[in-house]
């Protein structure tokens, strides 16, 4: 049976997580907007962590556009960008798993066939037929 995911309903909770996002994730700032003590707070957080993690994502994809905005423009443009921009913007890139991709070519040259042995972890004496 799957688990259902919460999701906040009423209206200081929502309150509260878009107070986070705007204060960049301070909770005793978010829950002060909010009008909640910081261990509700806590407590909130807690209880609608899966709909927390899926408002991060959102945000850090919003960033990504962002990051691919920010490295278009100075290949395009020719503008100065800061290495510190460029570095931010490929580290939001790499957490979103958008990397650089290496191609490897490997070249076998062999007499005999290829022959694909066992894993070594595996005890055959003592596996049942």
């Amino acid at each position: 049976m799957s688990k259902k995911k919460t999701v906040p309903t009423e209206e200081h909770h929502i309150k509260f997580f878009d107070a986070l996002i705007e204060n960049d994730g301070k909770m005793a700032a978010a829950a002060e907007a909010a009008g909640m003590s910081k261990s509700n707070a806590g407590n909130t957080m807690k209880r609608y962590r899966e709909y927390w993690n899926e408002r991060v994502e959102t945000s850090l994809s919003m960033l990504g556009l962002k990051a691919v905005g920010v490295m278009g423009e100075a290949l395009e443009k020719g503008t100065e960008v800061t290495k510190l921009n460029l570095d931010a913007s490929q580290q939001v890139l790499d957490r979103m798993g958008v990397t650089k991709r290496e191609r490897v070519e490997v070249t076998v040259e062999s007499e005999h066939g290829l022959f694909i042995l066992p894993r070594k972890d595996i005890d055959r004496d003592n596996e049942k037929a």
